[in-house]
């Protein structure tokens, strides 16, 4: 455990040099559905409440203007979307939300938006399509979470 805290703690100071961060956010919750394709049997198949207990997405601005998303999940590994093949552009941007879409060619496309709602909480939800013959998951879902702080002045 203490290993997987250091190289948690080793990545996000490696990250922080690599960007600014817009924000972080967590533990997203919602609803996927399961297609039944790929290695998904039919009595899998179907609506099911979705949970990313351990997940965490950092989105950050790149200094040559880009953007990426850091995610750490169920294997508890930081990983760059960039560096793991994803091309992250910044779709869109209002005073107060933005959306961010992350794109693997032949398997899957995520949209993430980032807001503050009515009550002043910093918010997140991810829309999924996963598919694709290298995907062994095929999945669509939508998942809400909490973030810190969103500094909407790196995204001009």
């Amino acid at each position: 455990m203490r290993t997987a805290i250091a190289s948690v703690c080793v990545g996000l100071l490696i990250s922080q040099a690599l960007g600014q961060t817009v924000t972080t956010c967590r533990t997203p919750e919602g609803y996927s559905y399961y297609h039944y394709q790929g290695a998904t049997p039919e009595d899998s198949s179907g609506f099911t409440k979705d949970k990313l207990s351990n997940g965490v997405f950092t989105f950050k601005k790149l200094p040559d203007g880009g953007y990426d998303i850091l995610y750490v999940d169920i294997r508890k590994k930081i990983t760059s979307s960039v560096e793991d093949g994803a091309t992250v552009r910044l779709l869109r941007r209002g005073e107060s939300d933005a959306t961010f879409i992350t794109f693997y060619p032949g398997s899957a496309i995520d949209l993430f938006t980032i807001w503050v709602d009515s009550n002043s909480k910093p918010k997140f939800d991810l829309i999924v399509s996963r598919g694709g013959d290298s995907t062994l998951l095929h999945k669509s879902g939508v998942l809400i979470g909490d973030c810190d702080p969103i500094d909407f002045s790196l995204l001009d």
